[in-house]
């Protein structure tokens, strides 16, 4: 059975529910701008956790999924007051904007079987300073962690293709680790952190516009002869450069 979508939208007085254990899907939009619901049970069974079901739910500190959820959507919970979050052992993609603007996540632990990073799915996560993506990743979207408080990231060995602003406006970043089977990377994508060093993999024949705009703190710079071309303002303001090879 399912809770409908948009059920309990806006029902800013709504401070707990538990969801009966009869319920297999929650709806799109069933909890939206609850803005007050700080306590959510959910049952064992439930299979589905809809687009935005619980986005600007601003008081939800803490929500136990249980294992049995195969499936949570874009949005999910957007813009909610979420300090941590396990995903289910199921779940295979983290969705587009699923913790958008969850400035008191900081604790996040993904599934061991998680392929997918959707788009600005971590986006502006601002406490959120540090993340282990399982080796099982192979494809992340542009912008995941855009403008989040991660100190250091490092690419899963699957993941070739780096998409556009991913660590973007990331100011505390200071450590960046790729991988030699990288062949591409996308435009902006350290713009804005603090990393002191970058070494260009050797695959990778493009420097992509704005990649490293802004990274004042930039010292050493690493390419190779394999390099054809390089885009516009990949390098602007990088004030502390020393070398560049």
């Amino acid at each position: 059975e399912t809770i409908g979508s948009n059920c309990f939208q806006g029902c800013s007085k709504l401070s707990a529910i538990s969801v009966p254990p009869r319920i297999t899907v929650i709806d799109a939009y069933t909890f939206y701008y609850c803005s007050e619901l700080a306590q959510v049970n959910l049952p064992e069974g439930l299979i589905k956790i809809a687009n935005s079901a619980f986005e600007d739910c601003a008081s939800l500190r803490a929500i136990d999924v249980p294992e049995t959820v195969t499936s949570i959507g874009d949005e999910a919970f957007d813009r909610s007051g979420l300090e941590s979050f396990v995903f289910p052992p199921k779940i295979e993609a983290v969705s587009n904007y699923i913790f958008n603007e969850c400035s008191n996540l900081a604790s996040v632990e993904l599934s061991p079987v998680t392929k997918k990073i959707g788009n600005s799915a971590f986006k502006k996560c601002t406490s959120l300073t540090s993340i282990k993506l399982p080796d099982t990743v192979n494809y992340i979207e542009q912008a995941a962690f855009r403008e989040s408080g991660l100190t250091s990231f490092t690419l899963p060995p699957l993941v070739t293709q780096i998409p556009n602003s991913i660590l973007f406006g990331c100011a505390s970043l200071t450590d960046f680790v790729m991988h030699d089977d990288v062949t591409s990377i996308g435009e902006s994508i350290l713009e804005g952190t603090a990393v002191t060093s970058f070494i260009l993999p050797p695959k990778v024949t493009a420097i992509s516009s704005f990649m490293l705009r802004g990274c004042a703190k930039l010292v050493d710079l690493q390419l190779h002869d394999n390099v054809k071309s390089i885009s516009e303002s990949g390098f602007q303001k990088c004030e502390s450069l020393e070398s560049f090879t």
